[in-house]
């Protein structure tokens, strides 16, 4: 970069010089108000000249500090049009008196105050080195996603889309998702803190969103013509009862195809995340592992962002339904169906609680229908459709699945 060609014309406070490395408005003018810079950049010397002379002029008159700059100007014509015929007054009487405060800071600086605020209570020994790297994934997550928002922009429905995107099983894990927002909330005084509709989307056993057999086989038909490479890690969602945030966090090494089993690591599985114990899952599906041969560089190389951005294209375009969790769900209430072994789906799905996982699932598909949901296949979904009530006997399609699991 060139250095800058400063050329100073006044002692009021008020610079003109030209920056030639920027082409598309290389004539500047600069002011200092109530100790601040202001720089405005134009395309013509002459506009830069006319608002150097106004600035000056009212350097003379003593009253710099109530000439309002452009972006001022804007922000006034915004506000005087969004309270309409109101008196401003009235408007700020009012929110004063609800006390509102920081509402216009952006979700960015808010987790930055956060952040500072976790860091002082690891040195006064009040918070542990673990849990603040665990609470700061979260807020940095909020930053990244919604960072450039102001924090009175953030609706009760939209933080909940937000938390809804992590595919949360359960009340607790969305609640602790939630404790930690709140807390980004209070460290920055923010005023109203999170909107109180800020909720769990619970569902009842009877309520839980699982996939048809058709519907199943259509978003794989769709995704073998058009995102062929995203298809395994939605197989493993969908055949293995892998969680979101398990999937997305796969490696091609923690799929071990000769053994055919998945290493899920204790950081990749939320019972890994409570226990610090990882698991090694085989005797998986058949089918399966049809459509981990159909992967390469792109199945692994995918971000959370990446891989939650395609999964909704692929179920928009193949016009399939997208209930929360419903792939897993889908896993979980056919591999019942089909083999009637409580046993082993919790040991595919680890799970602890197989009397909860029975009593939920079992008997909301039939055992034919789980056998043709377990043969859905690259090869299969080639073919026209076929009704469900055509598929083979249970016996003759289906061959005997030992799920088994190991903790290291």
């Amino acid at each position: 970069m060139k250095p800058t060609k400063r050329q100073p014309r006044s002692n009021l406070g008020v610079w003109v010089f030209d920056r030639p490395e920027r082409p598309h408005a290389p004539y500047c003018v600069q002011r200092n108000v109530e100790g601040k810079r202001e720089t405005v950049s134009f395309a013509r010397a002459e506009d830069r000249d006319r608002l150097a002379t106004e600035w000056r002029g009212a350097a003379r008159a003593r009253s710099l500090s109530i000439v309002p700059g452009p972006r001022e100007i804007e922000e006034f014509r915004a506000f005087k049009s969004a309270i309409g015929a109101d008196d401003w007054r009235l408007v700020v009487d009012y929110w004063r008196s609800r006390s509102f405060k920081g509402l216009s800071m952006t979700v960015r600086d808010m987790v930055e105050i956060y952040r500072q605020s976790q860091t002082e209570k690891v040195r006064a020994q009040k918070l542990d080195e673990g849990s603040k790297k665990r609470h700061l994934k979260i807020a940095d997550e909020l930053a990244r996603d919604l960072g450039s928002l102001q924090v009175g922009e953030l609706t009760a429905e939209r933080l909940t889309e937000w938390l809804d995107e992590f595919e949360h099983d359960s009340p607790h894990t969305f609640n602790s998702y939630l404790r930690v927002l709140r807390a980004v909330w209070n460290s920055a005084e923010i005023n109203p803190n999170i909107p109180k509709k800020v909720s769990y989307r619970n569902a009842t056993p009877e309520e839980v969103a699982i996939l048809t057999v058709e519907e199943t086989r259509r978003l794989f038909s769709h995704g073998l013509k058009h995102m062929v490479w995203l298809m395994p890690r939605i197989a493993v969602e969908a055949f293995a009862g892998l969680r979101y945030s398990s999937a997305v966090r796969l490696e091609k090494e923690d799929v071990n195809v000769s053994d055919r089993g998945i290493l899920l690591p204790a950081k990749k599985l939320k019972t890994g995340m409570r226990t610090g114990r990882r698991h090694y899952i085989d005797g998986l599906p058949d089918n399966l592992w049809q459509w981990i041969e159909l992967a390469d560089h792109r199945t692994w190389s995918l971000s959370q962002r990446q891989y939650m951005r395609h999964k909704s294209r692929l179920f928009t375009d193949a016009k399939v339904p997208h209930p929360k969790n419903c792939l897993r769900h889908s896993a979980c209430t056919y591999h019942v169906a089909a083999f009637k072994d409580p046993g082993k789906t919790a040991t595919m799905l680890c799970h602890t609680d197989q009397a909860m996982l029975w009593s939920n699932y079992n008997g909301r598909a039939t055992q034919t229908s789980g056998v043709a949901y377990f043969a859905i296949t690259p090869e299969s979904c080639r073919k026209p459709a076929k009704s469900t009530e055509d598929s083979p006997s249970p016996v003759a399609a289906m061959p005997e699945q030992h799920a088994t699991a190991s903790a290291a």
